[in-house]
């Protein structure tokens, strides 16, 4: 696994991402963004967009795991 600074992530959004209760949301997250820069090469701006939007999105769902979050009608 990657770490923050390998993936050039920036300490505000670092400390989003140290700020999810779920830890296992946090290093699926990590791995999202490492498979991200390797198929797309996104800008650094792009990633952490999808980083805060993600971190936003677990605060809201709690403690879930993405693979237990489920869409409701």
């Amino acid at each position: 696994m990657k770490d923050y600074v390998t993936l050039k992530i920036p300490p505000p959004t670092q400390n989003k991402l140290s700020l999810i209760r779920n830890k296992h949301n946090t290093s699926k997250i990590l791995e999202y963004i490492n498979v991200l820069k390797t198929e797309i090469n996104p800008s650094d701006h792009h990633i952490q967009n999808v980083i805060e939007l993600l971190c936003r999105f677990c605060n809201f769902h709690g403690d879930k795991n993405f693979e237990n979050m489920k869409r409701t009608a």
